[in-house]
């Protein structure tokens, strides 16, 4: 038991510094033993009281989860499982029996009236003329026209080009791949020739004739260009003047007035006339060219075509409507006789035995479930808040029970301290009462509506 206390007395150094609860954190001075007794008592009255409560809170809860597992299981569970055995299982197997019948029944309608007939129509009408067409005329057709094309095409073809065409071109490739050697040989030294000859001959010359003579020149005669230009184009300027004021004068007023007086009113006239021979025009084409096409295409093709509606292609569709129509009606009968009774099912029993059953269970859960759950976390939050300040109480009285009994644990030396102590120590008084015990933490929090 010594060693037990000098263990505790080293860890609450430890965690609290050099200064222990309820002493001094200076020297060793140990407490008063007249305070064990009242301490005792403390622990006894305050710590046992909240672990009796604690346990109890415990076998409530035990007891309280028993009964909560009890009524899911007999209230919820029991009619869920009696409900699935004995009328959705059933009621399922049923249903995927109807099912198949009815899906057996609409693929014999399906092959038989659908199937069968497009199979033979296509089998019968289509793909046998169209196999003997290939077989018995296409086929042998081909094999001639390609014993044909074989005989008098590709072999006088074959013989040409393997007889006559590769030996020729051979030759004429060998004939002109030397000709090309030759002339690319003598190419070559004329080339060498001719150019050494050119640069003597005419390069050097002309290079020198163009430094020495032809740029001195040319540069005078820019000069002399520039300065004739310069002259010709003020005499320009002067002539384009006089020219401009004839032009105004001799040509254009006259224009005006011949375009006012003659050629604007001939223009007049002559729209006119142009207009007169256009509605005449139109009134031939009219009346020459577009009566007789309009009488020929209204009696001749839309007649006819409007007769052949009205009187065959009309009633054919009609009656073709009339069947289809008939067909889908008989089709839609069976099925609606066929889904007829699965649709009663659900209306006037599953759908509301889905309702009675969703409201039986909110009332379950509203009434019973979720009150006893409120209940529980209120009294978890009340048993945890009660815990809580019983450890922090039975804490603070085992803290004060070993200073009382055995005091302050005596301060290491400075070197030694693992924290610094209090630069203003408190001196002991024995006379201060002992802390009130506060059993009630803080106020629970107020029960609500959680989600």
């Amino acid at each position: 038991m010594a060693q037990e206390w000098e263990r505790n007395r080293e860890s609450d150094r430890k965690r609290y510094g050099a200064a222990a609860p309820g002493g001094a954190p200076g020297g060793g001075t140990p407490g008063g033993g007249c305070l064990a007794a009242p301490v005792r008592w403390a622990v006894l009255i305050l710590v046992v009281p909240v672990r009796a409560a604690w346990d109890v809170l415990v076998a409530a809860a035990k007891a309280l989860g028993a009964g909560l597992l009890w009524l899911a299981r007999w209230l919820v569970a029991a009619p869920a499982v009696w409900l699935y055995r004995q009328v959705l299982a059933p009621l399922g197997r049923g249903v995927v029996w109807l099912l198949r019948a009815a899906g057996a029944a609409v693929a014999w309608l399906w092959r038989w009236v659908v199937v069968a007939p497009v199979v033979f129509v296509w089998r019968w009408l289509v793909v046998a003329p169209v196999s003997w067409l290939y077989s018995y005329v296409l086929t042998p057709l081909g094999h001639g026209l390609l014993w044909l094309l074989r005989g008098l095409v590709v072999a006088p073809a074959a013989a040409l080009h393997r007889y006559v065409l590769r030996p020729a071109g051979a030759a004429v490739t060998w004939v002109c791949r030397t000709a090309v050697g030759l002339v690319a040989a003598g190419a070559r030294a004329t080339g060498a020739g001719g150019r050494w000859l050119a640069y003597t001959l005419v390069v050097a010359p002309v290079s020198w004739t163009y430094r020495r003579v032809l740029t001195p020149v040319g540069h005078g005669a820019v000069w002399t260009l520039r300065q004739t230009g310069r002259g010709i184009a003020a005499a320009a300027r002067g002539t384009a003047a006089g020219a401009m004021w004839l032009w105004r004068r001799a040509v254009v007023a006259p224009a005006v007035w011949v375009y006012g007086h003659v050629l604007a009113p001939l223009g007049r006239g002559v729209v006119w006339l142009l207009r007169a021979a256009g509605a005449g025009l139109a009134w031939l084409w009219r009346w020459i060219v577009v009566a007789p096409v309009v009488f020929v295409w209204r009696w001749l093709v839309v007649a006819p075509v409007s007769l052949l509606w009205s009187y065959v292609l009309k009633p054919l569709g009609l009656g073709l409507r009339w069947l289809v129509r008939g067909l889908f009606t008989v089709v839609g009968w069976v099925l609606r006789t066929l889904f007829l009774p699965f649709v009663l099912l659900w209306r006037h029993v599953l759908a509301p035995a889905w309702a009675a059953a969703g409201r039986f269970t909110r009332w379950v859960w509203n009434t019973t479930a979720r009150p006893a759950g409120r209940a529980v976390r209120d009294g978890w939050r009340a048993a945890r808040d009660a815990v809580a300040a019983a450890r922090a109480t039975a804490r603070r009285t085992r803290m004060e029970l070993r200073t009382a009994l055995f005091g302050a644990s005596r301060q290491p030396a400075p070197e030694a301290l693992p924290y610094a102590p209090d630069p203003l120590p408190r001196p002991l008084r024995v006379d201060v009462p002992a802390p009130a015990v506060d059993l009630v933490k803080h106020a629970p929090p107020r029960a609500g509506r959680h989600r």
